[in-house]
């Protein structure tokens, strides 16, 4: 997949080890030059992926589309992502030659109210028998647990012990709300708030140790 090594460069690479047949050389570009393949290009990169972790040890391969509502493309590009989307909804449905591979994909979006996006998720959804999870709103514990999580990673990252762990209280709960309004941004908020409070604790990160 790198734009300096083609194809052609790799199979005549191959094909010089005297043990393998030039006959049993068949390495093609991870992406195509037609457009109307790139779909299954696509897919077709994703299991690979996918086979060589399950073979790495690793149960499979998941990918995840953030933030999907957030796609507001021209038509023309609009067209490719939607058919890349479908491609993989065919595959899941197994409608696709294709050998079955330890793939998950996970689409991360807010509804619009009538967006087209959401009807692409729907879409996914139904034709590879996938399940609509709705998030609940957020408690006063998964708050606490956030800050927990968040000052033990810098811990971590920053080789630091000891020191309080911080607490969202409800007056930097109140003022986070106040800033940013929806929970997408109270939990950003949120987030730099406990950071400037481990800064603050433990120093600038600049003077911590990275190992």
């Amino acid at each position: 997949c790198r734009r300096d090594v083609t194809a052609s460069s790799v199979n005549n690479d191959i094909a010089r080890e005297p043990s393998i047949s030039r006959d049993d050389v068949a390495v093609k570009p991870m992406i195509g030059h037609l457009i109307v393949d790139r779909p299954i290009d696509f897919i077709e990169s994703l299991l690979g992926h996918a086979i060589v972790s399950k073979k790495a040890g690793y149960r499979g391969l998941v990918i995840t589309i953030d933030e999907f509502e957030v796609e507001h493309l021209d038509p023309a590009k609009w067209v490719r992502v939607v058919a890349v989307l479908d491609a993989i909804a065919k595959y899941h449905a197994g409608e696709l030659d294709h050998p079955p591979a330890p793939l998950g994909v996970f689409v991360a979006s807010v509804g619009e109210e009538g967006h087209v996006g959401d009807a692409v998720i729907d879409h996914i959804v139904e034709r590879a028998n996938g399940d609509r999870r709705e998030l609940a709103p957020l408690t006063e514990h998964d708050l606490h647990t956030l800050a927990d999580t968040i000052h033990e990673i810098y811990c971590e990252a920053y080789e630091v012990n000891g020191g309080p762990r911080p607490i969202v209280s409800v007056e930097i709960q109140q003022g986070c709300a106040h800033l940013y309004g929806d929970e997408s941004g109270l939990v950003r908020a949120i987030t730099k708030k406990v950071v400037a409070v481990c800064d603050g604790h433990y120093g600038p990160p600049a003077h911590a140790s990275l190992g």
